[in-house]
């Protein structure tokens, strides 16, 4: 069991022994609309797909707020609840069910808090899942491009015509615990921070790649004018060991980011080369010419001299243990630090343009 200070929020939750309360702490920002599902008791038509629509009335654009005109459709299932439990209660339905399409609403907080719920219910089952990219930010959506204002009728032509893209998430499994988080982009130090800018930009109206973009340069003039003392520059402890060699590596890091995402967007590509599998950047603290190195990281510049100033692409990473001194960031929401298990998971099945 992971180590937490008892007034974090989340330390509460994983000291919980049940494991559907342990994600419901995880992932604290789900929905505010009573569940509503269609129509249970209408018998489905075996003939056409079965269709479980999850939304998020949260979410920045989301179709939950206006209602929804899905109750002429028998085969359609439609849920927008209110709380973690409630949304526990609408997957184990669609489960049940056998749902031939999984629609979620919502933006990359929607899809992890889904994923990750979602994935020990259907087990081998987990059907394709359409995406309608109506958060605050869609990375994942911009990833499959996916366009905005992509809606279920489009979901369900591309579905029919099988376009489907497969994308492995991230799985974070905390010691003492069985159920992983499923995200696509984690991220520790200077990225936490970053994040935070973020979320000031969506508070004053700036949403997606912008919000993207005045977070990193407000992160880089962050680091390049503070003092080798500034919080952004003096990085913290990160320990990683490969669990398939025994590799360990344990120091100061700036900044951390990991995905299996290979577009991001703004076309940034921190990551470097596309490729498939678990990727990531280790910047080691303090940063090193960080006016210069910078634009080369942003634009994926492969070179040694990169490695030799103390910024490291990981590529085909393999399951490691990662102890992190703070928090990290999954798909936008903070979640606590400690020792965790890191590894690519099973690729999930995505419904595409």
């Amino acid at each position: 069991m992971v180590d937490i200070p008892s007034e974090n929020r989340f330390a509460r939750t994983l000291a919980n022994d049940d494991l559907l309360p342990l994600l419901s702490g995880l992932t604290g920002r789900m929905i505010q609309m009573p569940v509503r599902l269609r129509p249970q008791a209408v018998p489905l038509d075996a003939a056409r797909p079965r269709i479980a629509v999850i939304a998020n009335q949260r979410s920045h654009r989301s179709t939950a707020r206006h209602g929804h005109d899905h109750g002429h459709n028998r085969n359609i299932l439609y849920a927008a609840p209110d709380t973690r439990e409630r949304m526990v209660d609408a997957l184990e339905s669609f489960a049940q069910a056998q749902v031939d399409l999984l629609v979620i609403d919502g933006g990359d907080g929607t899809v992890r808090d889904v994923m990750s719920a979602a994935r020990p219910m259907f087990r081998e089952r987990m059907p394709p899942i359409g995406v309608m990219p109506n958060g605050k930010t869609n990375a994942l959506a911009n990833d499959l491009r996916i366009p905005a204002g992509w809606n279920l009728d489009a979901i369900v032509a591309a579905f029919h015509k099988s376009t489907i893209a497969e994308r492995a998430p991230i799985e974070i499994t905390y010691d003492g615990t069985e159920v992983p988080l499923s995200g696509f982009i984690l991220g520790a130090g200077a990225f936490v921070r970053a994040t935070m800018l973020a979320q000031g930009a969506h508070r004053m109206g700036v949403f997606n790649g912008t919000a993207v973009g005045l977070s990193v340069l407000g992160g880089v003039l962050q680091t390049c004018l503070g003092k080798r003392s500034n919080p952004w520059r003096a990085g913290e402890m990160m320990a990683c060991r490969n669990e398939v060699t025994g590799e360990m590596c344990e120091r100061r890091f700036y900044l951390m980011l990991l995905s299996t995402l290979r577009r991001f967007p703004l076309g940034l590509r921190p990551l470097g080369r596309d490729g498939v599998g678990l990727n990531g950047l280790a910047i080691d603290a303090p940063p090193r010419l960080m006016p210069v190195v910078a634009p080369a990281i942003l634009m994926g510049r492969e070179s040694g001299w990169l490695n030799r100033m103390g910024y490291h692409r990981l590529n085909d990473l393999k399951p490691s243990q990662v102890t992190l001194e703070n928090g990290f960031i999954l798909d936008g929401e903070l979640f606590p630090g400690g020792t965790m298990s890191v590894r690519a998971g099973t690729p999930l099945r995505f419904v595409v343009p």
